[in-house]
């Protein structure tokens, strides 16, 4: 026979710490069986979907029931994510060497991090370098699109600078269909 345990009673309606369910786990004896009732249980984090997807599949005779919608979708997401492939060859990650902070200060500025990471979300090859402005001067940042620019790099380009302040010389497109674009800082 299967012992139903209400776990509400042991973790209140949110489970939100992954190490609580390893805990909880510990107590269970390989030899019994039981079902997990989530009834009451409003919200669980995605590491805690995880740690119960773990228990589920172990040697412990666990199955679970009465999840409501939410928690339902995260342990489906949980479920979804261990058949989906972890291939990385398309991160846009790269390693930049930082030797000193200013290095790390140009790297980390947030203007060429959103450029980047623009134009990086419409699927383009990008590079961003900064040229540094003289004092009391705007800055500006060179978009090299690898493989060249396109509609779709048009408009991302006018949202930068309808929604983030930039502006660009008045022949910003063809400098994106030629491959790249200066893009100003406005003061």
């Amino acid at each position: 026979m299967k012992q139903i345990i209400k776990l509400s009673e042991q973790f209140g309606t949110r489970i939100h710490i992954r190490a609580q369910v390893a805990a909880f786990e510990k107590t269970l004896s390989p030899t019994n069986s039981y079902l997990l009732d989530f009834s009451g249980i409003e919200t669980v984090s995605r590491s805690v979907a995880d740690e119960f997807y773990t228990l589920v599949h172990s040697d412990k005779h666990v199955e679970i029931y009465n999840m409501n919608d939410f928690v339902r979708k995260m342990y489906d997401a949980v479920t979804f994510g261990r058949f989906m492939p972890r291939d990385l060859q398309y991160s846009f990650d790269e390693i930049i060497e930082c030797p000193d902070m200013e290095t790390l200060r140009y790297n980390l500025n947030p203007n060429k991090l959103t450029i980047a990471n623009t134009f990086k979300a419409i699927g383009k090859d990008v590079s961003v370098t900064r040229e540094s402005p003289a004092p009391g001067k705007q800055g500006s940042y060179h978009v090299k699109f690898h493989g060249g620019g396109d509609d779709k790099c048009v408009e991302v380009a006018q949202k930068l600078q309808d929604n983030y302040g930039f502006y660009c010389n008045n022949d910003w497109r063809s400098q994106i269909y030629n491959g790249e674009l200066e893009l100003i800082d406005s003061l």
